[in-house]
């Protein structure tokens, strides 16, 4: 996936540059001081780099870049569990921008939009007393963009298939 972005991102934006932060603790530490714009990794090298302090002793070293200009969390269901080292981590990001996207449906749990709306706009969301739940909708609504299928004709349509298969004599006591 990390290079999948990278690949978008010379598509859409080539006169950007972008490094894809892995590897070691070391390397991981000289990509962070790097000169790109664009900075890609995983949820867990963040963590791992958070609480190593390898993000920030990396970043701390050059004043101008000591924080981000713009977040983009993807699969940003990851950061729903506010209690979570991945979501720790990530709050631990200075950005003055900050997006998030998902491909998950996350109106289950009020508690999990929550979670990723203190990332994204810290303040919007204030526990005392605790919004309703419509009170919650209207006050993310501003910033939550949601596509549904429809809104994709370049879809092709949904085909359902009933296939009926025979059990072996051991898978169906095993179901039973």
């Amino acid at each position: 996936i990390l290079r999948n972005w990278q690949r978008e991102v010379q598509k859409w934006a080539p006169e950007l540059t972008s490094v894809i932060v892995a590897g070691s603790r070391i390397e991981r530490s000289m990509l962070w001081r790097s000169q790109a714009h664009i900075h890609i990794t995983t949820y867990e090298t963040v963590r791992q780099d958070i609480e190593a302090s390898v993000y920030g002793a990396a970043r701390s070293n050059n004043e101008e870049v000591s924080r981000f200009d713009c977040v983009i969390l993807d699969e940003a269901q990851k950061i729903k569990n506010a209690s979570s080292g991945m979501a720790r981590a990530v709050h631990a990001i200075q950005a003055e921008w900050r997006w998030a996207l998902t491909g998950t449906p996350l109106e289950n749990r009020i508690e999990d939009m929550e979670s990723i709306f203190s990332y994204l706009k810290p303040g919007l969301i204030r526990r005392d007393p605790p919004p309703t739940i419509e009170q919650f909708k209207q006050l993310i609504k501003p910033y939550f963009l949601r596509r549904l299928a429809d809104d994709l004709p370049e879809l092709e349509p949904v085909e359902h298939a009933e296939v009926w298969l025979q059990l072996t004599p051991s898978q169906q006591r095993a179901y039973d």
